[in-house]
């Protein structure tokens, strides 16, 4: 009868830390993979929000700017002209009727007997 070669038990250990350094290497390979992927979502992520940072910051100026024009006494007088209907004194308000005039606030000089008439507001 034949025999079959006995394999040496150094090289059955040999087998095994080969297969165990393929495992691991493996799980390495899949575990940083995995950061790598989390690490691009992330960076994806900070740009949308610096992007959207960057657009924050513009609206926010142009808030403050608006503040600013609003508290301003131009814009106030401008308001108190158009909406609420108020003059300054020798001004006369005058309503137009006519649809190819606007109507709006119209000063009348009063020194001039009231000859001269220009439009305040457009």
């Amino acid at each position: 009868m034949y025999k079959l070669p006995r394999r040496s038990p150094r090289r059955k250990i040999h087998k095994v830390w080969n297969y165990l350094l393929s495992f691991f290497l493996a799980y390495c390979l899949v575990s940083f993979a995995g950061s790598f992927f989390n690490l691009y979502k992330m960076n994806q992520e900070l740009a949308g929000m610096q992007e959207q940072i960057a657009k924050l910051d513009v609206k926010n100026t142009e808030l403050r700017k608006s503040i600013s024009r609003v508290q301003s006494d131009e814009y106030v007088e401008m308001i108190a002209r158009e909406q609420l209907g108020l003059v300054k004194r020798n001004e006369t308000l005058i309503i137009t009727t006519d649809s190819a005039k606007k109507p709006g606030v119209w000063k009348v000089d009063m020194e001039e007997g009231g000859s001269k008439s220009s439009r305040v507001t457009d």
